[in-house]
């Protein structure tokens, strides 16, 4: 078979397992992106008029628009200046695009109080969004928002913009959630404020995603931190409501520079994929998350063997596009199974039934 010929089948089994280069593409950054199909998310913009922040907010925007394209959430926005107090409950995500400091707090306390209860609510899940100044954490600005989301209070920056280096966790729990799945270990930020802080009450339940190498840093900070985290989540024990806040990013080059085009916008679809509310996924086949629902995209199997784990005993089918089954198999734990029919190229259904319910992944063997 010429090269050009297996190109050709390649593209071929891609377009039958629903594969545009679009979806591809989007797999990358999205696993996987339906969660947020079916979701409200409110922005409130920041009231910045000009300046670093107000650029970044922009930048930032057109993503999130760019986004809403891609995977059909829809999005709404709000001025900060006047931030909506009521039909709050209509929305599933809000996020706060570089928004709220310490001028506004006092004039903002009706809005404060209605979200708070969108944030308090157990009618269904919720997730808040913020980066860099939306923490209004400084000098007792908002205590509830960091009591209960951000988890911290900070000190601001004791110098001014630079560049550094972040590293992702080696947590292992952390590094198995879909949040990280597909994010680089370390990036190289072209220019940004290190926020300083103490850790909120809240702190313990916070998940670490990232954290700043302060040995990367050309002036060293005021009040040296090890670690010094940088992006993390959590979720409210009660409620179940969802978090995610980072301290990045300052200005407009850490979301679209040539060197920062996708690390922060990546990092923003996956806490918005996060707090729409997916679960820990229970199964992995070849390293892969398999999710309870349809996945958009195939996983490609190289070396034409599956490697299933999982807590406890399952069943393990292979089929195919129409249903027919073609191999079975049991296991526990992880195990490597070797199904003859993989010696065919084609595109097959994997089904892995186990005390957490059915997981289905289609694979596509070249």
């Amino acid at each position: 078979m010429t090269n050009a010929s297996k190109i050709a089948g390649i593209a071929g089994l891609a377009l039958l397992c629903g594969i545009s280069r679009v979806d591809a593409l989007v797999a990358k950054v999205s696993n996987p992106p339906s969660l947020l199909a079916s979701k409200r998310v409110l922005i409130i913009k920041g009231t910045e008029t000009s300046g670093d922040h107000y650029n970044a907010r922009l930048a930032l925007n057109t993503r999130f628009l760019q986004m809403r394209t891609l995977y059909g959430f829809t999005l709404d926005s709000a001025s900060g200046s006047n931030p909506p107090t009521t039909g709050l409950d209509n929305y599933d995500i809000i996020v706060f695009n570089y928004w709220f400091n310490s001028s506004q707090a006092a004039t903002l306390t009706t809005f404060q109080n209605a979200f708070k209860a969108w944030a308090n609510s157990t009618n269904k899940r919720r997730g808040w969004v913020g980066m860099h100044t939306s923490g209004a954490n400084e000098v007792n600005e908002w205590n509830w928002l960091r009591d209960s989301l951000t988890s911290m209070a900070y000190f601001v920056h004791s110098t001014a913009a630079q560049a550094g280096k972040i590293g992702r966790t080696t947590d292992a729990a952390i590094l198995a959630q879909p949040i990280l799945q597909g994010m680089v270990d370390s990036f190289a930020v072209p220019l940004d404020e290190w926020y300083e802080f103490n850790y909120g009450a809240t702190w313990p339940d916070v998940h670490v995603i990232y954290n700043l190498n302060e040995k990367s840093l050309a002036t060293q900070l005021g009040s040296p931190m090890n670690p010094h985290p940088m992006a993390w989540y959590r979720e409210n024990p009660v409620t179940h409501n969802r978090f995610f806040y980072t301290a990045l990013v300052h200005n407009s080059s850490g979301v679209t520079s040539a060197a920062g085009n996708e690390f922060f916008p990546s990092l923003m679809l996956r806490a918005l994929e996060y707090v729409a509310g997916y679960d820990t996924t229970a199964v992995s086949i070849n390293g892969n998350g398999v999710y309870k629902t349809t996945p958009k995209s195939c996983l490609c199997l190289k070396n034409r063997e599956l490697q299933v784990d999982t807590k406890g005993a399952y069943q393990l089918e292979v089929r195919s596009l129409q249903g027919k089954l073609l191999y079975a198999g049991h296991g526990q734990g992880q195990q490597t199974f070797r199904p003859e029919v993989f010696q065919k190229a084609g595109l097959y259904v994997v089904k892995v039934a186990g005390k957490s319910g059915v997981y289905t992944q289609r694979v596509m063997v070249q």
